[in-house]
């Protein structure tokens, strides 16, 4: 959505799972391949919560980060980190790769 703001001609559609606009909450956190690749993770289902009660990506990451630990604060990083570079593995190099590879 924001390269459609800049003037880049792209779908708004999810690279992911290509319905829905793409939006950083949907991308995330809501796109049904980010919800199972998060779903591999080992989280406090209590995290969950936070994830579906907030609708703001920036409130979500705080809130977290303020109730993890140091290893999963590290972990929960890397992931968002991942699902983000997966996303754009598929755009940019039209490259899709396994989740069980995204989240290791």
């Amino acid at each position: 959505m924001r390269l459609q703001d800049k003037g880049v001609n792209c779908t708004s559609n999810c690279a992911l799972c290509d319905s829905n606009d793409e939006d950083n909450l949907h991308l995330l956190f809501k796109c049904p391949g980010s919800y199972n690749m998060w779903s591999m993770c080992i989280f406090d289902s209590a995290n969950d919560n936070t994830i579906n009660q907030e609708q703001v990506v920036p409130h979500i990451v705080y809130q977290l980060l303020q109730v993890l630990s140091s290893e999963e604060a590290s972990l929960f990083s890397c992931v968002l980190w991942s699902i983000w570079k997966q996303r754009n593995n598929k755009i940019w190099n039209e490259t899709v790769d396994a989740q069980s590879f995204v989240v290791e």
